[in-house]
């Protein structure tokens, strides 16, 4: 088993979080590039693992102008690895919009220059089941290790 396999059974816990970067907002110059010069094209591919000292994110790298959209079951996947430690970690906040209860994960980060108050990696899944489940998982994870955890709760105005 591979360290970005996630585990299948009911039973055992995840050992790496499925999630899909939606969006960010963070200066394309500061984010990592993959091993061949790709950079990040969103929304792509996340798997996340929650450690003592952060997060180990890898991201799925793509061209801009490929049509091709690679999956982490695919062969020769180029990723990205992004590391976040946790003292740049504000918090996560569990967005749920709408009456669909659509729910994402937004990550403030430690601005390295000062210039904005944070900077933000969101985060949604695909699950079919449970769209909430991996974003709360990740949110049970990160509060384990000292990250502050907020509830955004949006109705739907219909």
């Amino acid at each position: 088993m591979n360290e970005l396999e996630v585990i299948r059974r009911f039973d055992e816990p995840a050992k790496v979080i499925p999630l899909i970067l939606d969006a960010t907002d963070i200066p394309q110059d500061l984010l990592p590039i993959g091993p061949n010069n790709e950079t990040l094209v969103l929304p792509t591919e996340a798997r996340l693992a929650v450690t003592d000292h952060g997060v180990e994110a890898w991201l799925i790298a793509r061209e801009y102008d490929s049509d091709d959209w690679p999956k982490f079951g695919d062969e020769n996947v180029p990723l990205i690895k992004m590391p976040i430690v946790k003292s740049r970690i504000i918090r996560l906040t569990i967005e749920t919009k709408g009456w669909h209860n659509l729910v994402k994960g937004k990550l403030a980060l430690v601005d390295p220059f000062g210039a904005v108050p944070e900077l933000t990696l969101t985060f949604s899944s695909s699950d079919q089941n449970n769209r909430g489940y991996w974003i709360r998982v990740f949110a049970k994870l990160l509060d384990s290790i000292g990250v502050e955890i907020e509830e955004d709760h949006e109705d739907s105005p219909f």
